[in-house]
């Protein structure tokens, strides 16, 4: 009886895959594979379609506001740190790169589980907060040294 409320959530999962895209074409603009006109019309067109797709899933009005300008927040702010911070050593940022592909990976479930099982223990908000995001970083990291490292390794001895 669940079933098309489940399929609708992973459709809109599968929305946010379009930041995985953005952040390549943000590592070509940085690699000057593409112009910036180029990598913002795809940045651009990247978030229309995953806005597009939260709104076949029924993500509308007021919700689908704060979820799109949430990301375009995100995306500014990942522009900026890339471009004022990225040239030069920050020990912070640096091990955040390292561990980017699988912080986003694990971000949303691990993120959301840990509120809401933190939220039943009756701890305030911001400690919740801080708490569940040390959890998803310690998450990503893990999965960073079990498959995201082992695995480039073997593509590196493939190669």
């Amino acid at each position: 009886p669940n079933a098309p409320f489940v399929i609708k959530q992973q459709l809109v999962q599968l929305a946010f895959v379009a930041y995985i895209f953005a952040g390549y074409v943000l590592w070509l603009f940085w690699t000057r594979k593409v112009s910036r006109r180029e990598a913002l019309l795809a940045v651009t067109g990247l978030w229309g379609l995953s806005n597009g797709a939260m709104f076949v899933c029924d993500v509308r009005g007021q919700q689908l506001f704060v979820v799109s300008f949430s990301q375009l927040m995100a995306l500014a702010i990942f522009v900026i740190a890339m471009t004022r911070w990225a040239s030069r050593r920050n020990l912070v940022l640096d091990g955040l790169a390292t561990i980017s592909y699988p912080l986003y990976t694990v971000h949303l479930t691990v993120g959301w589980s840990a509120l809401a099982l933190l939220e039943r223990t009756g701890l305030p908000s911001f400690v919740s907060l801080i708490t569940a995001l040390l959890v998803v970083v310690f998450v990503a990291w893990f999965v960073h040294l079990v498959a995201e490292r082992p695995s480039l390794r073997l593509i590196e001895r493939i190669k």
